[in-house]
């Protein structure tokens, strides 16, 4: 029986997607009512209904990519919890995603 191959591994080095990101950027994805939410300190965001209003807010970041193209971004903290979710996460990340916006996952430095 022939035995399988490996993944395949790649000379490209990657860029580190490391940045310093303002806290009034950082979400959390918090439960209210039974209704996922994206949370700012004391600000609730629905992901599907309220992106206008994220984009109003200054909660979306704008980075650039290696080729100068603007791309928008929410940064969201890990939930250490356990309250949410995998399938609330990509609920979440999918009606961001057909905005266009991309989510990364930031972590505090202490």
């Amino acid at each position: 029986m022939p035995g399988q191959t490996g993944p395949q591994q790649h000379d490209a080095i990657g860029r580190s997607l490391l940045a310093a990101v303002p806290l009034e950027k950082i979400a959390k994805l918090a439960k209210e009512n039974g209704s996922l939410y994206l949370r700012f300190g004391s600000t609730l965001y629905h992901p599907g209904r309220d992106v206008d209003r994220l984009e109003k807010d200054q909660r979306i970041a704008l980075i650039s990519d290696k080729d100068g193209r603007q791309k928008r971004v929410l940064y969201l903290e890990e939930d250490k919890t356990n309250k949410v979710l995998l399938a609330e996460y990509l609920n979440a990340f999918q009606h961001l995603s057909l905005k266009g916006i991309g989510v990364a996952f930031a972590e505090r430095i202490k």
